[in-house]
């Protein structure tokens, strides 16, 4: 029984790593991609970013400070924000 499981785990995390590097090696893969990409209208995103940085100045240890960034979307395409960083 013991070799049963073991065996079924091994199938199991097999199947979940190849299904996983399939869609990393092909994004327009999964139904998601495909969902995405047929929605998406034609034309070209621009992003409008009236202030890109902003210094909190001398902050207290343990204190939360917050900024919120306005953006727009001035062109004819969805804009899509796929990564942001902080430094």
């Amino acid at each position: 029984m013991k070799n049963l499981l073991t065996f079924g785990f091994v199938v199991y995390f097999f199947l979940v790593s190849f299904g996983c590097a399939y869609a990393a090696d092909n994004p327009g893969s999964t139904p998601e991609h495909q969902e995405a990409a047929a929605a998406q209208p034609t034309g070209t995103p621009t992003a409008e970013v009236p202030e890109t940085v902003f210094d909190f100045g001398v902050v207290g240890e343990g204190n939360d400070y917050v900024h919120a960034f306005k953006f727009r979307n001035t062109g004819t395409g969805v804009l899509v924000i796929r990564k942001v960083l902080t430094v």
